[in-house]
């Protein structure tokens, strides 16, 4: 039997969070999905934990394999999907009781979907107050409706620009005989796959619904050290989407608000990247600068694009080589996130 919803779940090294995670799916008012969990390697007893929820429940499917990155275990869920729309959850985050609930209700009303674009809520790993106020937003939420030129354009500044899958809904056609995610891609892997998937969708709904609950924790791949080469591997496995699917956006440089959305994503990613990494070397920062460089050379991104402040800190970032902010970010490391918003 076909269930309605597949939720993939990668799972590496998350002990202390999997369990919270697994049980508010199995709390779920709506009860017709898989649930398909990959064990990407873990060292910290995850996969024994995701084994004992399948042996509890079948809607649990378990896939363990060689540490491979986030990417390659969500590549090895999507290759085993059985359900009607396929959504994304993190193994450290939660479902609201009634978010699939929301998410069967909106499938009902606009049949035609291809892709539902919701909300979430934020929690910190050590205050849950946000989470209760999440659950207030099940009722009265308002929905809009995009199809054609108009779902790509806006599933190209709503799906890709936010960058992140766990907010997305795919119907399955477009989903599972479409992209793949990146292999080899440390950091934003997930942006890569949302800026392709964006050029698939056809009819596009956004929901203010926040049934997806998202923790903010200082651990997290979110807020790591990154590497030298991240940010080049980044742009690298963006450059390639764009030659796949440059038939589809056809001239980029004419449509500016794809344009847009692309040029403030790469802007934003490179920055972050001076900010948050550790060691890099001038060699590290040229091979960045080249292919940032090629992108403005097909036309993908422009500075012109950016507002003007935007483009002023930037450049002053690029000048002092972030020396001060680093201080600054490694310092806060173990603080709440709002400290580092502050130079963002």
């Amino acid at each position: 039997m076909t269930p309605f919803f597949s939720i993939i779940i990668p799972v590496y090294n998350v002990a202390p969070y999997l369990r919270e995670c697994l049980d508010s799916v199995l709390a779920q008012t709506f009860t017709d999905w898989e649930c398909i969990c990959v064990d990407d390697g873990s060292t910290d007893g995850s996969g024994a934990i995701l084994d004992e929820y399948a042996a509890k429940d079948k809607r649990f499917n378990v896939i363990h394999q060689t540490n491979a990155g986030v990417g390659a275990a969500r590549n090895a869920a999507l290759d085993m999907v059985k359900g009607v729309w396929v959504g994304f959850l993190d193994p450290d985050d939660m479902f609201a009781t009634w978010h699939l609930e929301s998410i069967y209700e909106i499938c009902n009303r606009h049949s035609d979907a291809t892709c539902i674009r919701t909300w979430f809520s934020v929690f910190y790993e050590d205050d849950k107050t946000l989470v209760d106020n999440g659950n207030q937003k099940k009722d009265g939420c308002s929905e809009v409706v995009f199809c054609g030129v108009e779902a790509l354009i806006c599933g190209w500044r709503l799906i890709a620009g936010n960058g992140v899958v766990w907010v997305i809904f795919y119907k399955h056609n477009i989903i599972v005989n479409s992209c793949r995610f990146p292999i080899g891609v440390r950091i934003r892997e997930d942006a890569v796959f949302s800026f392709e998937m964006a050029t698939m969708v056809n009819v596009l709904v956004v929901s203010d619904s926040n049934g997806y609950l998202h923790r903010r924790r200082m651990g997290s791949a979110q807020y790591s050290s990154r590497l030298p080469n991240d940010t080049s591997r980044l742009f690298a496995a963006m450059l390639e989407m764009f030659e796949r699917r440059k038939g589809v956006l056809g001239d980029i440089h004419r449509s500016p608000i794809l344009r847009q959305t692309l040029t403030f994503w790469v802007y934003k990613d490179l920055r972050e990247w001076l900010l948050y990494c550790v060691t890099r070397t001038s060699a590290d920062e040229k091979m960045t600068h080249q292919q940032v460089a090629r992108l403005v050379r097909i036309g993908a991104i422009s500075s012109e694009d950016l507002s003007v402040a935007a483009r002023v800190r930037f450049i002053i970032y690029l000048l002092t080589g972030c020396g001060r902010v680093i201080i600054i970010n490694r310092k806060n490391l173990t603080g709440k996130p709002e400290v580092m918003k502050t130079y963002g």
